[in-house]
């Protein structure tokens, strides 16, 4: 939920719709492939698409893309953390931005595989690792990790998860209200 509607993106194309709880609104249809997260930060929510595109909007309704194509490959998720907006690419890099200067961000910490999943208890930063999507990258294969960012130093802390789920994580969901270590 962002600015009062339900905000949907398109599994095939880079399309944004949203549900005002009465009528579903086609916003957006900017080609390309594949809507995955949404994330408000400042005045503004942001979407992250195929291949490294970063979209915004005021309103939920008129989107602008805020940053191209870029060379890391997809853009899979977004948290905001510590007033920063931070995005896992399929290159491995967990990047963040301020809000002024490049949208790209600067390289926070680098890991071998895909960042597919990010999120924030409010107090530190998680992201899972995982391989490409079969047929969306180079790699449909990759190790499994969960990663803790406290706002200084990136700790593995999933060894024990490789035996549990030996390829890939979809997913990392914190509750805010819920400390899961102590940062």
């Amino acid at each position: 939920m962002s600015r009062g509607f339900l905000l949907i993106g398109d599994s095939l194309y880079d399309r944004i719709g949203r549900w005002d709880g009465r009528r579903f609104y086609d916003d957006m249809d900017a080609g390309g492939s594949c809507i995955y997260d949404f994330a408000e930060f400042g005045e503004y929510v942001y979407t992250v698409a195929y291949a490294g595109a970063l979209y915004r909007s005021r309103d939920g309704i008129r989107w602008e893309r805020v940053l191209g194509y870029y060379g890391g490959g997809n853009m899979w998720s977004l948290a905001v953390y510590k007033g920063r907006l931070f995005t896992g690419y399929n290159n491995g890099e967990l990047r963040a931005w301020n809000g002024t200067g490049d949208p790209g961000g600067v390289l926070v910490f680098r890991v071998p595989n895909a960042i597919f999943s990010v999120a924030t208890d409010g107090v530190c930063l998680y992201f899972g690792t995982c391989g490409d999507a079969v047929g969306y990258g180079a790699r449909s294969s990759g190790i499994a990790d969960v990663h803790v960012y406290d706002g200084n130093n990136v700790f593995l802390i999933s060894l024990g998860i490789r035996n549990w789920c030996p390829k890939d994580i979809s997913s990392v969901s914190v509750s805010p209200r819920q400390q899961v270590i102590k940062c």
